[in-house]
């Protein structure tokens, strides 16, 4: 009579949370009455186990132990949805991808001295140059300019989309649960992170989900109508509380990666480092300063990976492809037009490269990059946000979602027999 109670009980998972994501859950708010551990008993009664006197040991919720049984109910969803198999594709790409990650590390970290190196290139004001021939007073303009007016296409429209912070899951005070509960391993491996990832990109949206046409992706996740924020990818890398302030995070992260990766190709490329000297020694001679002529160079060099950069970031934000490392022939900018960039209007950008990588691929780097435990919490955001908009679902609440639950019983037979004994249940 116990496991049969439980089990109806527990098939009354929250049909919504199931339907948009995969995800198993009992509601223990019970759809806005509010979240009472007593809602379970009663309903157990109901489904037949009166006489018996239950109480529960074990809870766990959604959002325990940094969202393990999310994490858990994800993995399950992509596992049961696309096969065992599903994640190699993306295991075959690690090396590639941990390229760039370590470029990108390497660049944002704190005490990067290259990139200190290349900032004070970019923004050294000794140096008196002629204007003539001179691209760098245009460079200098475009390094004050907003990050997003530079990339962004003319006309672009921009969302106004604003969320309270102090409400999210990842920053508000969550319910506990309580007790021993058993855990599936492996939940923080690669192998699983990439599936958590590939989730995301699923099931979310960013900036060019209506744009970017990703042929490896007919599932690719369409707008929801009165979403709260429309780059929710961007938000789950940055966890700010505007679509703008998400998108220009992450659009100025992935800037310095192309920034590093462009300026490892120009310093160690021979030709352009003989053209970046040749227009220096004119512009030093022209200054009469001809032994600025080592610093000017640098600064050239500089300033040319910042341009092609520039280039790069509005070629993805068309929903193009682009080269993950430079090489001389998909390099875009010639030397004599970098100080054109400012002026192109943000039309000029590199055509489609087939052997190079979308925006979406290089959200999934950022979100590689990221804490584990902030990605999984901002997702959790997401998820209850994209819930309550639902017509009658104003009260979801992640931390009010039980995955396992672990019960004491007691019951009175015939003749005083007092028979004790345990129910347990939990989603898988």
């Amino acid at each position: 009579m116990m496991e049969s109670a439980i089990f109806s009980v527990f098939g009354e998972f929250q049909r919504e949370l199931y339907d948009n994501y995969g995800i198993f859950a009992l509601d223990g708010g019970y759809h806005g009455l509010g979240f009472q551990e007593d809602h379970v008993l009663r309903r157990l009664n109901y489904y037949g186990s009166q006489g018996i006197e239950s109480s529960i040991q074990t809870l766990q919720l959604l959002t325990d132990q940094n969202g393990q049984a999310f994490k858990e109910q994800v993995l399950d969803a992509m596992e049961a949805k696309y096969g065992l198999n599903y994640v190699n594709d993306f295991l075959d790409k690690k090396d590639e991808w941990g390229s760039i990650l370590l470029e990108g590390e390497k660049i944002m970290e704190s005490g990067d001295n290259e990139n200190r190196e290349l900032d004070q290139l970019l923004l050294e004001e000794e140096l008196e140059l002629p204007e003539e021939d001179n691209p760098l007073p245009e460079l200098k303009k475009m390094r004050n300019s907003p990050i997003l007016s530079l990339v962004l296409p003319k006309g672009t429209e921009q969302s106004k989309l604003e969320i309270s912070l102090e409400s999210q899951v990842s920053k508000r005070t969550l319910r506990q649960g309580y007790g021993e509960t058993p855990t599936r391993g492996n939940v923080d491996s690669l192998p699983s992170q990439l599936l958590l990832q590939q989730f995301m990109l699923k099931n979310f949206t960013h900036a060019l989900s209506e744009k970017e046409e990703n042929e490896d992706d007919s599932e690719a996740q369409e707008k929801i109508p009165n979403q709260t924020l429309q780059y929710e990818l961007e938000y789950i890398i940055a966890g700010r509380s505007s679509d703008i302030k998400n998108l220009e995070s992450v659009i100025s992260r992935i800037f310095l990666i192309r920034l590093g990766i462009n300026y490892a190709h120009v310093k160690s490329c021979k030709d352009k480092v003989n053209q970046a000297r040749a227009l220096a020694i004119v512009l030093a001679a022209l200054a009469r300063s001809p032994q600025v002529a080592n610093s000017i160079t640098q600064v050239l060099l500089a300033s040319w990976a910042f341009a092609e950069s520039i280039i790069d970031l509005r070629s993805l934000m068309k929903g193009n492809r682009v080269a993950i490392f430079k090489t001389d022939d998909n390099w875009y900018l010639q030397l004599s037009n970098i100080g054109k960039v400012a002026s192109s209007n943000n039309k000029e950008s590199s055509e489609d490269d087939k052997g190079g990588i979308r925006y979406s691929e290089y959200l999934r780097i950022l979100l590689m990059m990221n804490n584990q435990d902030h990605i999984v919490y901002r997702t959790m955001d997401r998820v209850e946000e994209n819930i309550k908009i639902i017509e009658g679902h104003a009260a979801f609440r992640m931390d009010a979602m039980i995955y396992r639950i672990h019960l004491d019983n007691k019951a009175e037979h015939a003749f005083g027999t007092t028979y004790e004994f345990p129910t347990q249940y939990g989603y898988h």
